[in-house]
């Protein structure tokens, strides 16, 4: 590679160095030139053996020591960060030197601005900010570890909360069924009894009903009683019938109703279920039958009321 200012003068000479900010090829007396002049002294002048193993495509910044690793300018990818602006306290490369920084009196090399004593400065003070942040970061961890043990304890209690409730729920409604069972039951046993008895008394009444039929007839007939005392007999037979009625005797629908009126309803609500027992009472004035129609005008309601709540607890 010849080298580019001796070109220009019509001479050859053999380039043996590189400015890096003037990207120029020079000679060993174009070197020394270069580094005399006010402006480009402070210029990065390597070999070119040292500048051809420069990463000029790296696209990462590199840290490393010495000169065969460079960090490089994260806007001028091509470009390794060789000066530093004191004024702004930034890096930068030749390319923002000459494009943020031309007015800026104090831009220096790297190596002229640093020092042992700076360098470890600002690397013990780096390095306290980094262990300071990964403590931190170590406490909000813990405290998110923390917050998942409670938030799984909180869903534990509830599911056991809500698993309580319901057989608690279920305990209420079985004693409810119970009670409600044995008070029906106890009404059943009542009234199967009373129809047992009049059916009793029915079969006993249809047993003398056919024999005063039967002896009816055999008076009628009868040939050596004369009129009077067929007629007197007859009588005495119609005033045993007359003195029974099968209205006295049963009232299906009165007595069966105290049974069928005694319902249980529930209604669901966002927060629990209201369970009611209602009780329906019938009047029957006057021994009248043919009032039970179903007139729930007159109908006298009694209700008893059971509920199951479940209470919401909020979890803090």
């Amino acid at each position: 590679m010849e080298c580019q200012p001796c070109c220009k003068q019509d001479r050859n000479s053999h380039a043996e160095y590189r400015c890096t900010e003037c990207e120029e090829a020079l000679c060993h007396s174009c070197k020394s030139q270069h580094k005399s002049f006010k402006v480009s002294r402070n210029h990065n002048v390597v070999e070119l053996q040292q500048a051809s193993a420069l990463p000029m495509d790296s696209q990462k910044e590199s840290v490393g020591v010495g000169h065969d690793e460079w960090i490089m300018c994260h806007e001028h990818r091509e470009r390794s960060v060789e000066y530093f602006c004191i004024k702004h306290e930034t890096p930068c490369c030749i390319l923002c030197k000459r494009q943020y920084h031309r007015h800026c009196c104090d831009v220096e090399k790297v190596d002229d601005v640093v020092d042992n004593n700076k360098l470890e400065t600002i690397t013990m003070d780096l390095l306290s900010a980094i262990e300071e942040r990964n403590t931190r970061l170590n406490e909000v961890a813990d405290k998110e570890r923390s917050n998942l043990r409670d938030l799984e304890m909180i869903k534990n209690n509830f599911i056991a909360e809500l698993k309580n409730a319901r057989i608690a729920i279920d305990r209420h409604l079985d004693v409810l069924q119970n009670n409600i069972e044995h008070e029906m039951m106890k009404k059943y046993e009542t009234l199967m009894r009373e129809i047992n008895k009049r059916l009793s008394n029915l079969t006993q009444r249809k047993t003398n009903m056919i024999y005063q039929y039967k002896v009816i007839k055999e008076t009628s007939l009868e040939s050596a009683l004369s009129l009077g005392q067929k007629y007197l007999r007859i009588m005495r037979l119609k005033h045993k019938e007359d003195g029974y009625s099968e209205r006295h005797n049963t009232n299906p629908k009165y007595n069966l109703q105290s049974i069928a009126n005694s319902r249980l309803s529930y209604v669901k609500t966002n927060d629990g279920i209201n369970i009611r027992r209602i009780y329906q009472t019938l009047h029957a004035p006057n021994n009248r039958t043919d009032i039970f129609r179903g007139d729930t005008d007159k109908d006298e309601v009694e209700t008893g009321s059971s509920t199951v709540e479940l209470e919401s607890q909020a979890f803090k």
